[in-house]
């Protein structure tokens, strides 16, 4: 019966983890970097950004820009090589923790409050003998815009 109960949570422990920063402050009209952190839990891989051929889904992170605040382009990491037993080409994956930085700035307009972004984290998750279902997760990226300081 342990053996039962192991499994079972190791079942419903997420194979992707997602950190974002818990507030990222940032002067009105100036712009920060910051980075999303995800976590691939041990004995599985995510596909890597760009992946290694047109019919893997590879990990993508999309966070809605608004009037106010404009998000830049992820930067993926380099991706490690991964063969899987029995195949003849190599895939390109993440695995352990990795962070992918992007680029937030603000308007010059921008009223300095608190802003709250929508994030989706994109990926398939796979092991070394199979893969899952391509997921979408969920995630928000929290900016306090402040004011500038009189005479700037």
């Amino acid at each position: 019966m342990l053996l039962g109960s192991i499994l079972l949570a190791l079942a419903s422990e997420p194979i992707v983890t997602i950190r974002s920063p818990e507030e990222l402050k940032l002067k009105r009209g100036g712009s920060s970097e910051t980075s999303i952190e995800i976590s691939v839990r041990d004995g599985f891989h995510v596909q890597a950004n760009p992946a290694a051929n047109q019919f893997l889904i590879p990990l993508t992170i999309s966070v809605e820009s608004n009037e106010a605040l404009k998000v830049g382009r992820p930067r993926y990491p380099p991706p490690t090589r991964y063969r899987l037993e029995g195949t003849e080409e190599d895939l390109l994956v993440y695995g352990g923790v990795i962070k992918v930085p992007f680029t937030i700035q603000s308007s010059g307009s921008t009223p300095p409050h608190l802003h709250e972004l929508q994030g989706k984290l994109k990926y398939q998750a796979c092991d070394d003998r199979s893969c899952r279902p391509p997921a979408t997760a969920p995630f928000e990226l929290k900016v306090r815009v402040l004011p500038r300081r009189a005479g700037k």
